[in-house]
Order: C-alpha cells, then sequence, then structure tokens
C-alpha cells in the first residue's frame, strides 16, 4: 500500500497540472470590435483604434449568442 501512495501522488500532480494550467494562464484580454459583414461561413470585424479588417473563418454550426440571444451568422449587423 505505501509503495502507491507516491504513484498516487504523482498521478494526481499531473492530472491537476494538465486540467488547471490552461486556466490559470488564459490570455484574458477582451477585444472590442465592430462586424463588418458576415455570412458565408465569414466573418469581417474592425478592432477598435485600428481601421484595418479582419476576416475570419466561422464554422458552419457555430452559436453565437451576444447578448444572450442566439443568432445566425448572417442575422449579425
Amino acid at each position: 500500500m505505501m509503495s502507491r501512495l507516491p504513484f498516487l501522488t504523482v498521478v494526481a500532480v499531473v492530472v491537476f497540472a494538465l486540467t488547471w494550467s490552461p486556466m490559470l494562464f488564459a490570455d484574458d484580454k477582451v477585444h472590442e470590435a465592430t462586424v463588418v459583414k458576415a455570412g458565408n461561413a465569414e466573418i469581417t470585424l474592425t478592432m477598435k483604434g485600428d481601421d484595418k479588417q479582419h476576416t475570419h473563418d466561422v464554422a458552419k454550426d457555430a452559436e453565437i449568442t451576444p447578448y444572450d440571444k442566439t443568432l445566425k451568422l448572417e442575422e449579425m449587423k
């Protein structure tokens, strides 16, 4: 029984490190952007303070929920 204790301790530390480390070091930045165009599985945004447009792919089954409402990509304004 005593030989299992160090092994279980190591396993517990590894599990803790793998599950909590991404949350501890996550990027907490919030970006403010304006939607320029949305549709055809893409969304184009301009970031606050920057006039450059950024286009990103959007999954067909993406759930878009601004202000606690579910929208389709084409409904973004």
